[in-house]
């Protein structure tokens, strides 16, 4: 079908039209911008070949549209969907990992977060337990919706070690235990009895980890952030986060096994 998508991409309604998605989606960020240079390169390559595939059943404005939103979408799942929630956050319910996505992934502007989930959960029109909330997520994680320099997905977090030689059910109380370490959080139900209140408060009693070193380890592994994007965040020296997690990781190891909870294939 012969269509000007040249002049329909290009006028001043169809730019508008996509600076509008992308705000809507990012807020007024750096995110918002590169979405929408996104959104043109991709409707503009191989000679427009993804408008070229419009059939003529609607409108072309309306078929743009469309692809539009499609490809702001797969901008931010190439940008964002990488990243997991921490599990102290999963089992809090999908209302607190939308917020979670809005204010830490998308970095959206607070304001903006609280009236996009007000906007599709009835449950939760009060703005005060919207924003206590957030205090409590930025709170658990405060480098949450920061910006840390123009870093790619990959080199800001990192992807599950595929070659641990660990058993999968070694590996899950242990890494369950030392999350609670880590965060210093009563366990909301327990795996076994390493879990256990009074385990966790003889294990916690027996640590000695200064403050940078707890928040190094759950950057690294509650959150997954790489050490060199640690480094920058913390504007520590490059080798500073993963040798400071190493002592750490050296020392919890230490205390598991004087309780004798380190099992044998981690010793």
């Amino acid at each position: 079908m012969d269509t000007d998508w040249p002049g329909i991409v290009f006028s001043e309604q169809t730019q508008g039209r996509i600076r509008a998605l992308c705000e809507r989606r990012f807020g007024h960020t750096t995110d918002a911008e590169i979405a929408s240079d996104y959104v043109l390169e991709h409707l503009c390559e191989s000679d427009w070949k993804l408008c070229r595939k419009f059939t003529g059943k609607s409108r072309p404005e309306t078929y743009l549209y469309t692809l539009c939103s499609n490809l702001v979408e797969e901008y931010a799942r190439k940008r964002f969907g990488r990243i997991r929630p921490p599990a102290w956050l999963q089992q809090l319910g999908d209302a607190w990992l939308t917020l979670w996505k809005f204010i830490c992934l998308e970095r959206q502007p607070v304001p903006v977060a609280i009236e996009r989930l007000a906007g599709q959960d009835e449950t939760l029109r009060d703005p005060d337990t919207l924003e206590q909330m957030v205090r409590t997520i930025k709170g658990k994680l405060p480098w949450c919706g920061q910006q840390t320099g123009e870093v790619s997905l990959e080199e800001h977090y990192q992807e599950p070690d595929a070659n641990d030689t660990a058993s999968a059910d070694t590996l899950e109380p242990l890494l369950l235990l030392l999350h609670q370490l880590i965060l210093d959080e009563e366990p909301a139900r327990p795996a076994s009895q390493w879990q256990s209140t009074e385990t966790l408060h003889a294990v916690r009693a027996a640590l000695r980890l200064t403050d940078e070193q707890r928040l190094i380890l759950r950057m690294a592994h509650v959150d997954g952030i790489k050490f060199s994007a640690i480094a920058r965040t913390l504007n520590l020296p490059a080798h500073q986060p993963a040798r400071q997690a190493k002592r750490a990781v050296a020392h919890i190891r230490e205390v598991l096994q004087a309780h004798h909870l380190l099992p044998e294939d981690w010793q």
